[in-house]
């Protein structure tokens, strides 16, 4: 998976109570739990799409473009 480029900064502050403590997982987690979420895809409904973007707002992290690529073809197949 290409590495990501630099994520976006949202002007609000999270609401999740992990993010508002300065917690953040490291890299080779999101990047083991994206691959994870990318293997799943055909899978996601409607909600876990929905979870899967806030999570991705909360933690500030942006994916590589051929993760963002497969999620964005999968959400307009399912649409």
């Amino acid at each position: 998976m290409p590495r990501r480029a630099a994520a976006h900064r949202p002007s609000q502050p999270a609401g999740d109570p992990a993010h508002a403590a300065g917690l953040q997982p490291p890299e080779p987690l999101l990047d083991a739990l994206l691959l994870r979420v990318s293997v799943l895809l055909p899978e996601l409904g409607p909600s876990e799409v929905v979870q899967v973007t806030c999570a991705l707002v909360d933690l500030q992290y942006r994916p590589s473009d051929a993760w963002l690529t497969a999620f964005v073809a999968q959400v307009r197949c399912a649409a």
